[in-house]
């Protein structure tokens, strides 16, 4: 029973056969009636510290750290933090943290685990070493252990898949997979950022620009460069094989088989590197030699245009000294050491 005391100006509270004056300095905790569930603020003397007790087990403490920070501390629950309404309340393991209305209300075995948000993780039981953040992120995770989902309903469908990567609002939320990475802000299934960590694949659904922020191609590369210089803006390297290749196909499925490459060979020493162009199948048409030599490798050499046609014999300046082939307009042939007359 608890009064108010005119004449003391203070509220009294009955504590066995007599009264107890609620002041300062006069009540040291609040319990229940068996005493097994309490609130103390002087544990010991000069205790500076608020103590939870709760069926006879101190559960919390609110104290200073030794470097004088506020710090909630929480005792004898395996390393474990819930709040909300419903978090964790089937849990056994350890070293679990669920915030939020029933997030990892269903695990059970699940170790090292974070949850954060409105049911987040509700439904994870025995997986491990998860992170999901937002509301309803990793709603329907069961078993699946590694994952990090970041954005309000990523991987939601998610039952079992393990070591995924989703960011973003609703990313990934119906993929049913593992070791994958999306970065989108939608359910999509085709994300701006698609990676396979198991694979090594990334790939990327839309234009990549590179030194700017404006592509107006599947990939843009911009350098800036010196004047005067050389630029090197784009590498191909392949150091076991010696044969980096372009591939150019017009099928989804591109192989050597349906398109055609240009290939650097340099599997010679340095002075014998060599441009191929290879048609389908990767049959060698010509090559260009590091030793300035054209060679043709199948087929003819064809010359068209419009008017005279010439094949010309040049200098390291580019001047034309003589012109050994010549078709003029008419189709007439000359060859030799012959000019435009």
């Amino acid at each position: 029973m608890l009064i108010y005391n005119s004449s003391t100006n203070s509220f009294w509270f009955r504590e066995g056969a007599g009264w107890v004056e609620i002041r300062d300095g006069n009540i040291n905790e609040l319990s229940d009636a068996d005493g097994d569930t309490k609130v103390q603020v002087e544990e010991s003397p000069d205790d500076d510290a608020i103590r939870f007790d709760i069926n006879g087990v101190q559960r919390l403490a609110l104290e200073l750290s030794p470097g004088g920070t506020l710090r909630l501390n929480t005792l004898g629950s395996a390393n474990n933090l819930f709040i909300g309404r419903g978090s964790g309340q089937s849990n056994t393991s350890a070293h679990n943290t669920f915030v939020g209305q029933f997030s990892g209300s269903s695990n059970t075995t699940g170790i090292s685990n974070t949850f954060l948000g409105d049911q987040s993780g509700r439904s994870n039981s025995t997986g491990d070493d998860n992170v999901f953040l937002g509301r309803v992120a990793g709603d329907r995770n069961e078993s699946g252990s590694s994952n990090t989902y970041v954005g309000h309903g990523s991987g939601l469908l998610n039952i079992s898949g393990s070591g995924n990567v989703f960011i973003g609002k609703s990313s990934g939320n119906t993929q049913l997979v593992s070791n994958t990475l999306f970065i989108e802000n939608s359910s999509t299934a085709s994300p701006l950022i698609y990676g396979e960590f198991d694979n090594d694949i990334l790939g990327f659904n839309g234009d990549v620009a590179i030194g700017h922020q404006a592509p107006v191609a599947a990939l843009h590369i911009r350098d800036q460069g010196t004047v005067g210089q050389q630029t090197i803006v784009a590498i191909l390297e392949s150091n076991n094989s010696d044969r980096p290749t372009l591939l150019f196909s017009e099928f989804p499925t591109s192989t050597a088989a349906n398109g055609m490459s240009i290939e650097y060979n340099g599997s010679g020493t340095a002075t014998q590197g060599k441009f191929v162009f290879n048609g389908i199948n990767a049959q060698p048409l010509f090559e260009m030699g590091n030793d300035g030599r054209f060679r043709t490798l199948l087929g003819d050499i064809e010359i068209r245009g419009l008017g005279d046609r010439h094949l010309r014999i040049s200098d390291s300046s580019g001047n034309s000294d003589r012109v050994i082939i010549r078709q003029n307009s008419t189709n007439d042939m000359y060859f030799g050491d012959c000019d435009d007359n």
